[in-house]
């Protein structure tokens, strides 16, 4: 995806600290790997859901498409992106709202051996490319030694490791 990725605020599941989310503008300089499902309206709304601690959710995905996007709760989450479309169906996401001043914050090695994870199995990138991708990251990108991240990449799967 052609939105940018960041890590910030504090979640309790990961340790008291940052969480992904995709920034609102297409930007051609920046990218976010992503893996794409084919899912039906009703599967999608109850992944968001669950990512809003149950909220009802009432989210028209025409207009989503025509404004790009739309802010549907003051929630984490509680934004929803029109990424653009493949094989003619539309391509949605779902993040934060756009914040006057994000506080960066870098991922707990638990997530970040998660996103490794779907990096290394699913996008196929080498432990260079994976290094390089994270450490380009707000949230990470001053937070967290480029070292510490290349053992964290090389120790992928191996629990023990915390950096």
């Amino acid at each position: 995806m052609r939105y940018p990725l960041y890590f910030a605020k504090e979640s309790a599941r990961w340790q008291q600290q940052g969480v992904a989310f995709i920034g609102l503008d297409k930007d051609e300089k920046h990218y976010t790997y992503s893996t794409k499902y084919l899912i039906t309206v009703e599967q999608f709304m109850d992944v968001v859901k669950q990512e809003n601690n149950g909220l009802n959710l009432e989210i028209d995905l025409e207009t989503v498409m025509v404004n790009g996007l739309e802010a549907f709760s003051n929630s984490w989450y509680g934004m929803i992106l029109h990424i653009g479309e493949a094989e003619g169906y539309p391509i949605f996401t779902f993040t934060a709202d756009s914040e006057p001043e994000i506080t960066f914050n870098k991922p707990s090695d638990e997530y970040l051996s998660m996103i490794i994870n779907g990096l290394k199995t699913t996008i196929g990138l080498e432990n260079t490319e994976i290094t390089n991708y994270l450490t380009s990251k707000p949230g990470i990108t001053g937070n967290c030694d480029r070292k510490a991240i290349e053992k964290l990449v090389l120790n992928w799967g191996d629990r023990s490791i915390q950096i």
